[in-house]
């Protein structure tokens, strides 16, 4: 039986050309296995989404460049009538369409679910005897069958939707709509529940989230005072959802109650869910501390499980920033520090394997790497006029993201929030990370502007051209956070009444390169920030004013200790204390030979003449023995980012 990497990448060998021209309109080239094989086998893919760029780049590294490795020039279109006339004649055409794949299914259903799960709807199909031309709703509820495991018919108690809305949460899956659709329309729903509210659950995992939350303070609240629950809650007793009850609670998907006491009769699953005093706080955080030291990723875990395992770790990381130090705290931080520097080892090589083939996932779900976002915003335009905005938060760790969201929702901001995560570039310092946010480009198609962020504005522009937006429609900013700040993008949105608009705040990455008294006095200044008001006031303009709002940052931050500056490295990146710059690879050697603890990680879009050495685990390139929360490395807290998208509640 032929597999599913077989089936798309087979004939993208070396030995078969050296440069291809794929038609895919669809996503079909972008997989996990897939992407893996094509860097296994040396082939690069460049995307074409903006011609000048890819000319730039055709001229220099491809066309005549017999050490080129081979590469796929990508083509959500048909190549042959996007690309130019030249690069057609010196490459192989290949064409990849769902609707040729898969045949036998209805083609708006394959492409709702995503390439993700195209492999494995390949082997169920080849597996099995598959009904020819099955029309919209038979394939709807093959897939639900096969690939989510949901019969919607048969979900005819309460507890069944539950569990089905638990279950898909667990496997960090939100059902197209398409096929939500389908559940709701056969489903038996909870008592009282409507239409709207069953699709947000199976769809927004926010809503879910914040639904779980809701319900079990009420029916925490019921069982401490020995009533029956009332209402149309999440019935967290029956046997199915009880068993979830405490991997709810230890991976933070539910907040325990604070009560005066524990009555002595409650439910013992129930207790988890629960707290008294300090010490019950400390004890489960130790636990989640311990729940995550088992479930980290091993080698041959996917991008996607990284990504909720950095999300669930900065969850836990925030409430150990906020936690007094009165009770526990340096067993708590012990424990914590513990666990960070397990997950550095295999994180590290992690990367190594996998960084390479982050790019070529698709991202019309959700990007995996920073500089997808702006092409998954691109995917994302339903209307000629819809209004998009990117506000990337410099600096912004993924456990501070929590602080601003929080602000966020203390305020009442008329906002849903979908928080989610994503890779950033590596080195994680600004002129690459954030410079490939606002190009929607590797770093390597914009080499020229590499030591610096003076082509962002650019680089946005000439993105967003290329995607059919003038420029008169494009804005771009930076210097937002401070005080008057709001006033300032009042008056550009009003004046240029922009469809795209590409945003910075500094001010994050400004009070981390004054800090060196820790993360935990970061949070407080960040804190301080919030409560003059300028983030919150930055996300009301823009929703008032009809912007999908999407929020990232280019890298995290950390606390390191200083093991002194090395005289070698031709470029050192100023603010990213976490790592140096070579230009040549004898250079980087000499460098790695003589720093203690130095690491290499090269990904393959960077310049030729752009090469990190990075620092060890906890250390800085700045005077030996100072402390100081620094970006530029590989560690986790640096690497996974927000990516978040904030719209204004809408019925559906």
């Amino acid at each position: 039986m032929k597999d599913w990497v077989d089936h798309v990448a087979g004939g993208f060998q070396s030995e078969f050309a050296k440069l291809w021209a794929v038609s895919d309109p669809d996503d079909v080239l972008f997989g996990d296995a897939v992407s893996r094989t094509l860097v296994e086998r040396g082939i690069d893919v460049v995307e074409y989404a903006e011609p000048i760029a890819f000319r730039l780049l055709y001229e220099r590294d491809l066309r005549e460049n017999t050490e080129a490795a081979p590469t796929i020039i990508h083509v959500r279109g048909d190549a042959r009538q996007e690309l130019p006339w030249d690069v057609l004649q010196s490459s192989r055409h290949v064409d990849l369409r769902l609707a040729e794949v898969f045949d036998q299914f209805d083609p708006t259903i394959l492409r709702a679910i995503g390439g993700a799960r195209l492999p494995d709807l390949w082997r169920v199909a080849q597996r099995q005897v598959v009904p020819a031309r099955m029309g919209e709703g038979a394939t709807a509820d093959f897939i639900l069958a096969n690939l989510f495991k949901i019969t919607p018919a048969l979900l005819d108690k309460s507890e069944d939707f539950w569990v089905t809305a638990l279950v898909l949460f667990y496997d960090d899956v939100e059902l197209p709509a398409i096929l939500a659709d389908r559940v709701v329309e056969l489903a038996e729903l909870p008592e009282s529940m409507t239409d709207q509210d069953a699709f947000d659950m199976l769809t927004d995992r926010s809503a879910l989230l914040e639904r779980l939350q809701v319900d079990w303070r009420k029916f925490a609240i019921a069982l401490v005072n020995s009533d029956r629950p009332a209402g149309a809650l999440v019935p967290f007793g029956a046997p199915r959802i009880r068993v979830m009850f405490d991997s709810l609670v230890l991976d933070g998907a539910i907040k325990p109650i604070d009560v005066p006491e524990i009555p002595k009769m409650l439910p013992s699953w129930a207790k988890i869910g629960l707290q008294h005093d300090m010490a019950a706080k400390a004890d489960l955080l130790c636990k989640q501390i311990d729940r995550l030291k088992q479930d980290i990723p091993q080698a041959d875990t996917n991008y996607r499980d990284w990504l909720r395992y950095g999300e669930r770790l900065a969850e836990l990381t925030y409430e150990v920033r906020n936690y007094p130090k009165e009770i526990h705290h340096e067993t708590v931080v012990s424990a914590l520090e513990d666990l960070r520097r397990q997950i550095d080892l295999v994180f590290f090589d992690w990367l190594g394997t996998n960084f390479d083939s982050l790019s070529l996932n698709s991202c019309s779900s959700h990007p995996s790497l920073v500089h997808q976002v702006a092409p998954h915003m691109a995917m994302a335009r339903t209307d000629i006029d819809q209004r998009q905005a990117l506000l990337v938060v410099d600096g912004l760790a993924l456990e501070q993201w929590h602080q601003l969201e929080q602000d966020l929702r203390d305020r009442q901001i008329a906002g849903s929030i979908d928080a989610r995560s994503c890779f950033a570039w590596i080195p994680t310092v600004t002129n690459v990370s954030r410079q490939s946010i606002f190009a929607g480009n590797p770093p390597k198609a914009f080499a020229s502007s590499i030591s610096g962020t003076h082509a962002e504005k650019s680089l946005w522009g000439r993105f967003w051209a290329a995607n059919d937006i003038p420029d008169g429609k494009v804005v771009y900013m930076k210097g937002l956070g401070g005080e008057g700040s709001t006033n300032e993008l009042e008056h550009l949105l009003d004046r240029h009444e922009p469809l795209v608009a590409g945003l910075v705040i500094d001010t994050v990455d400004e009070l981390m390169h004054g800090e060196i008294f820790g993360k935990k006095s970061l949070t407080e200044r960040i804190a301080h920030w919030l409560e003059m008001g300028q983030w919150a006031n930055t996300i009301e303009i823009l929703l008032t004013r009809g912007f999908d709002i999407y929020v990232t940052a280019d890298h995290g931050n950390v606390e390191a200790v200083g093991v002194g500056r090395p005289a070698e490295g031709v470029r050192a990146e100023s603010r990213g204390e976490r790592m140096r710059i070579y230009d040549s690879p004898q250079l980087l050697n000499d460098g790695l030979a003589k720093i203690p603890g130095a690491r290499v990680l090269a990904p393959r879009a960077l310049p030729d003449n752009y090469r990190p050495l990075f620092a060890d685990y906890g250390k800085g390139f700045f005077p030996a023995g100072h402390s100081q929360v620094v970006h530029g490395g590989t560690d986790i807290e640096e690497v996974i980012v927000p990516f978040v998208k904030i719209t204004r509640k809408e019925k559906k």
